[in-house]
This record gives C-alpha cells, sequence and structure tokens, in this order.
C-alpha cells in the first residue's frame, strides 16, 4: 500500500478497528431469595432470541456455590450488546433443572429483569438487557414452583 493511499484510508476512517480496540465490558448478576442455603447456582448467559433458553444455545455459564441468600457472579470481556440471563438453583448438585411429571419446576429458577411467560419461559425480549461499555449490573429473584 502506497504512503497516499495509506493517509487516504486513515483519514477517511474506513478501518476504524485500527483506530479504536473494542471494548469489553462487565455483566454483574447478583441472584436474592435463595432458599434453601445449599447446592449451586446456575447462571447461563444468551445473545440469541432464537436460543434462549435452551441451555445448549448459551454463549457463558457460571456454576457458583450457594452460601447465602444472595449469590453474585459476573460475567467479564462481552461486548456491549443486548443479552439475557436465564438462573436455575441447583438444590441436588446434579446439573439439571429438575420438574415433576407434569413440567413444573422443582427447584428455583429466575431470569434477568425478572421475566416471566406464561406457560413457559419468558421471550428474549422481556429478559434481555442492554450492556454498554461502562458495563451492568443486575438483580434477579429466585422463585421456587410454577
Amino acid at each position: 500500500m502506497t504512503a497516499v493511499l495509506r493517509a487516504l484510508v486513515l483519514a477517511t476512517g474506513l478501518f476504524p478497528a485500527l483506530a479504536a480496540p473494542a471494548q469489553a465490558a462487565l455483566l454483574t448478576v447478583t441472584v436474592t431469595g435463595l432458599t434453601p442455603v445449599k447446592g449451586n447456582l446456575r447462571v447461563a448467559l444468551y445473545d440469541d432470541p432464537k436460543l434462549f433458553p435452551d441451555g445448549d444455545g448459551s454463549i457463558d455459564g457460571l456454576t457458583l456455590p450457594v452460601n447465602g441468600a444472595d449469590v453474585t457472579g459476573a460475567f467479564s470481556g462481552l461486548e456491549p450488546g443486548r443479552y439475557a440471563i436465564a438462573i436455575h438453583h441447583d438444590l441436588n448438585g446434579d446439573g439439571h433443572f429438575d420438574t415433576n411429571l407434569v413440567g413444573y419446576p422443582l427447584e428455583g429458577y429466575g431470569f434477568s429483569n425478572d421475566a416471566r411467560g406464561l406457560l413457559g419461559p419468558p421471550a428474549f425480549a422481556a429478559a434481555a438487557v442492554d450492556l454498554g461499555d461502562d458495563g451492568l449490573a443486575i438483580t434477579i429473584t429466585v422463585r421456587y414452583g410454577p
């Protein structure tokens, strides 16, 4: 690339990625109302409405010990954008969300924005939060039962 062409490219901003690195943000999640104080808290992060809240569709996840009624974890290095979170209080530590024969939850669960669905999980749009360059801290209240 000639010096003139290189100067023109830089001056016109055709390669903005060369001018500034992408921001990486922190999304902090606090889950409240955990009872009993045992087991693990499983936190799944999603960025695709079509895959929310399928466990295989999450882009990242945390497993945190439940050592109090409130537990906090964080996802770091995220690009600013729209995300949704699903949580599950894994009481018996088996790594599965336990339900009864008709599908009612036997363990605690929740979603960002404390979103609720009618006969199942909420839509991504209801649970989505906007993560900016400065990061974001959210709180989710765990629910037990249908």
